[in-house]
């Protein structure tokens, strides 16, 4: 069982490095087990490639780390696969994907985005991004731990969403309530070059309402009036 976030049907395997677009070739590994896909390499060995792979190792160690932890419950299962969804120019996105079941009441479907510059190997938030004024602030801790007072900080980019989000007609009702009445909603976002869009899916949600993550695009023309960071736009398609 995987969520909603499919395999591209055609990897996004890039020109050769050029100065004017950058983009770089991928190598995609064979599998590491049958439910264990390998992470995406650059080929070449610059200092901007090994810097990138050495990043992209150790998000594969992690899981290695925690599918061996994983598969010592009866029962266990874990699943990782990768989603090229951007490579150039100048950025370089892999959506990483796993479905685990670890003892726990219920299974667990988690996605992380790994964002790079391909121009100096940095690894870059997503959010970064976005406009300034849509970028959520970090939380803000209370007293104890877990009492975090950013639930507004975050209500920008939530419109965003929702505008959005109103446009499918396929996600139940319920789910808009739930996300007009949640102030502290968070979300994954990523580049997509098939889509041409920017991505965005709500996390952290309880497992009940994990059926409302639905997957919104915010499309390059909205991304130029918004406006979003030149980069995207020009990773994009201008």
């Amino acid at each position: 069982m995987r969520p909603v976030i499919a395999h591209l049907v055609t990897l996004m395997i890039a020109l050769p490095l050029q100065a004017e677009t950058l983009h770089r070739a991928l190598i995609i590994p064979p599998p590491l087990a049958s439910d264990f896909e390998a992470v995406p390499r650059l080929a070449g060995s610059d200092s901007v490639g090994v810097k990138i792979n050495q990043a992209l190792q150790h998000a594969q160690d992690v899981l290695l780390f925690e599918r061996q932890e994983c598969l010592r419950k009866r029962y266990g299962q874990f699943e990782v696969w990768w989603t090229i969804t951007l490579n150039g120019p100048q950025l370089l996105s892999i959506l990483r994907s796993t479905f685990s079941w670890c003892g726990w009441a219920h299974p667990d479907s988690d996605q992380s985005v790994l964002l790079f510059d391909l121009k100096t190997g940095q690894v870059l938030d997503p959010i970064t991004l976005l406009p300034r004024d849509l970028r959520p602030d970090k939380p803000k801790l209370g007293r104890y731990p877990g009492d975090e007072t950013s639930g507004r900080l975050y209500l920008p980019l939530k419109k965003l969403y929702l505008s959005r989000a109103i446009l499918d007609t396929t996600l139940p009702e319920e789910c808009l309530e739930s996300f007009q009445s949640d102030d502290k909603m968070h979300f994954l976002i990523w580049p997509d070059a098939r889509e041409q869009a920017l991505m965005m899916m709500p996390v952290s949600m309880a497992y009940a309402e994990t059926y409302c993550a639905d997957i919104v695009s915010v499309p390059l023309d909205l991304l130029r009036r918004l406006p979003a960071a030149s980069r995207l736009i020009e990773a994009l398609g201008g």
